[in-house]
This record gives C-alpha cells, structure tokens and sequence, in this order.
C-alpha cells in the first residue's frame, strides 16, 4: 500500500499540471533536458525519453481522480516499470540541483556528463514499460535465436515472469483498458488549434508565442479543456511537421531469408466493363528477388495484415526483417535516423510473424529499390495493356500464376545459372516458419 501511495502521488507531480492534495508530502522535480547541456533537448536519447514519457502519459487516465483506480489494475510488473520511469526523470532532474532543494534522489551529485549518463540510462530497459516492441523482441530472441529465458532477462533486463508470460500466451501485446473512456474536451478545438500552432510557427523565433500564450488564446476563444490536452496534441503536431532524417547504409546483397521489402502502387484496371483504380501490394524477397502481387480496392490497414498473410503463405514463411517506406498504416512518428515509432496493431503483426521492421529514409527509394523496380516491371509487363476482369478475385488469381511463372522463366540477376523460382526453393528452408493468418487481419 506504501508504495501504491508513493507511485500515485509521482504519478500525479509527473503526469497532471494541477493536481489534487495527497497524504504523501514529496517535492518532485522532473528533468528538463534543454537546461542540462547545449543540444541535449534534441537529442536521439532525449527524444526517445519524451516518448516514453507520452506513451506512459497515453496509459494513464486524462482525470487525475480517476488515478488511483486506474493503478491498481496496474499488473505488478508495470506499476514498477511506471514508477522506475518516474524516479528515473527525478534523479536526472536532481544530480545537479542546489543541495538545499528538496527532491527526490540524490542530491550531493558531482557535474553529470550527461553525453556518458543519458545513453547509459536509455540502455537501462528496466524502467521502460512493456511495450509491443519490447514483446516482438522477447519472441524474436527466444523463437529465432533459441535464447533462453534466463538469457532473455539478462539482456532485456526484464522480469522472468514477464517472459514467460510473454511466450506462454502468444499474445502480441497486454494492455490496460480503462472502465470508463473520458471523452477529450479538445475535440471540436483540434481544426483551430492546428489554425494557431501553424501560423505561430510561421513567425519568426522572437515573435512566435510559447504554448501557454497559445492556450490562453484558445480559452479566450472558448475552449475550457486543459492545457495537458494542448501540450500534448502540439508536441505530436510538431514532431509530424518536424521530421529530420539522417544518411543510412543499405546492403545491396541480403543472405537467405535475411529480409523482403514491402511497397504499394496504383495500377487501371477494367473490372466488368467499369475502369477502376486499384491499389497493388508488392512483396519481394531480397535474396531469391521471388515476387508477390495483389492487388486491393484500398490501401487500409486491413488490406496491408491480408497482402502479407498471402504472400507469406505463398512462401511458406517469412525473413527476420521487413523493410518499409514510412506508409501510415505502419509508421506514426519518424525520428532521427532509422528511429520511428510504429503503429500498434502494425507491430502487433510483426511480432506474430518474427519479423523485425525496418523503415527507408524518407525520399529515399533506393533503400528499397528492389521492391521499387518490381512496381515498374510488373505495370509494365502485367498491367500492360491494360487488363480486363469481372472482379478482383479473378485479377489476383491470374496476378498469381503470372508471378509464379515469370519467376520460372526468368534467370536470376546474381546468380544467373538458376532461376529465380530455383534460388527461392533454394531459400525456402531459411525462411522463418509461416505462423498462420494473423488475426487482427480478420478483425
């Protein structure tokens, strides 16, 4: 009980700007990475400490009463993972605060190098909450690489049970479901607050406002949410809108079942005497260059989980990667480099099938060219002329038997003594066994 009342009320000084008296008297200070260092506040490390703070933030509910409730449904594994992230902010904020503050942690701390510290800590996973990336990695280790569970909890600094947990259920994810979902007072605010936050934006660095004056205008204008719900919709508006990237290397060759790639196009088709454009899912794999192609009314989530559970059943099993571009069904948030922050039910998929997701540059198709040159070699060699069906089910049927035939025909570009099908019945045997239809897909 001591320590679901501490874990409440740093929840309550971490999570909620006003917050309600409690029985507990503690002062906590949370970091501020732009006053620690020069550039800090931009850093990959800091970046990714700010997302763990949203997701945890994202877990929690909007009302502060509604706490306490919502954390003792905490399983004991998240609730101290919650309360490791929370401490961990205050002792970063305390190493090198005045010795006469009061905080939370040490406070006799020397100067902390916080180029050596902050990377120290984002590689401390203990105080990270247990995350569909975190459950995708756990099977990955365990059912790829044959790990052990004590092996596992060693490296990923996770709880024994949590693996097991993890393995025992099959599951892609564990979530807390709130009883009762307040409905966010920003709503019908959103479509004005974008109106402000661009043209703020638009200003130059001395006249822009800061996001308080944005708030105070929007309560002007009659908005009478809180400003947790605006700092939290600007911060997701400007990493939308802020997006950097950073140069990558790309292997040109790939070992067998090591990756596939993954891209859409639009191709005109005629479907019973009506000229329509439908939406062609393109998948490659980099070794063997075996394709797949189907094609769909829509480029929906949906129809991404169904185009993969196709071809992977086609191949009888899938790569230990997937390479991206940053399509919105998949990726939410692009961060310096390869970082980016995936869509749940997207990850959800590839924790099912092993698969370790990677995402191209932004602008930059060469990183997956393969998949990129088969768009153009199969508009041009099957969607040309154009093709005519009375539904889809029989355009994807002949889509089908002219992939498996053009990969019969034709040499490979590397290996040119062997056909295309020959190396992919070669790489079969390396491919990660197929797990079956994903079920989110029939959802």
């Amino acid at each position: 009980m001591a320590f679901l009342a501490a874990l409440h009320v740093l929840c309550l000084k971490l999570f909620y700007r006003y917050t309600p008296e409690s029985c507990l008297d503690l002062d906590v200070k949370s970091v501020v990475f732009g006053g620690q260092a020069p550039g800090l506040n931009d850093s990959a490390v800091a970046n990714a400490v700010d997302e763990r703070h949203r997701r945890w933030s994202e877990h929690l509910p909007c009302e502060s009463a509604d706490l306490w409730d919502a954390l003792w449904t905490f399983d004991p594994d998240s609730r101290n993972a919650l309360f490791a992230h929370c401490v961990a902010l205050s002792c970063l904020s305390a190493c090198n605060i005045d010795p006469l503050s009061r905080g939370i942690g040490v406070q006799n701390c020397p100067p902390t190098d916080w180029s050596v510290a902050l990377p120290a800590l984002e590689r401390s996973r203990w105080w990270g909450m247990l995350i569909v990336e975190t459950i995708a990695r756990i099977r990955r280790e365990h059912f790829i690489k044959g790990k052990t569970i004590k092996e596992i909890v060693r490296d990923l600094k996770v709880s024994r049970n949590t693996v097991r947990k993890v393995l025992r259920s099959g599951e892609t994810s564990f979530e807390y479901e709130r009883q009762v979902q307040p409905r966010p007072k920003l709503g019908r605010w959103a479509v004005e607050l974008d109106g402000l936050l661009a043209a703020n934006a638009a200003k130059s660095v001395r006249e822009q406002l800061t996001l308080i004056r944005i708030f105070e205008e929007l309560r002007g204008r009659g908005y009478d949410g809180g400003y947790d719900a605006v700092r939290r919709y600007a911060r997701r508006w400007s990493k939308e809108r802020g997006q950097s990237t950073a140069a990558a290397y790309v292997p040109l060759s790939f070992a067998p079942g090591e990756a596939y790639q993954f891209d859409w196009s639009h191709e005109v088709v005629l479907l019973s005497g009506t000229t329509v454009v439908v939406k062609v899912a393109h998948v490659r794999l980099c070794h063997s260059r075996m394709l797949f192609a189907r094609a769909y009314p829509r480029e929906t989530q949906e129809m991404v989980f169904e185009a993969h559970d196709r071809a992977f059943a086609l191949f009888k099993g899938t790569c230990s990667r997937g390479i991206y571009d940053n399509m919105k069904t998949a990726v939410e948030t692009i961060f310096v480099g390869k970082g980016r922050l995936y869509n749940r039910r997207f990850m959800q998929m590839c924790s099912h099938y092993l698969v370790d997701p990677v995402a191209c540059t932004p602008a930059s198709g060469w990183e997956k060219g393969q998949v990129e040159n088969q768009v153009g070699l199969v508009r041009e060699r099957f969607f040309t002329p154009r093709l005519r069906f009375k539904n889809l089910n029989e355009l994807n049927a002949w889509l089908l038997d002219k992939c498996i035939a053009y990969a019969k025909a034709h040499r490979h570009p590397e290996l040119a003594d062997q056909t295309i099908w020959e190396v992919f019945e070669a790489e079969r045997p390396k491919l990660v066994p197929y797990a079956g239809r994903f079920e989110a897909s029939m959802q």
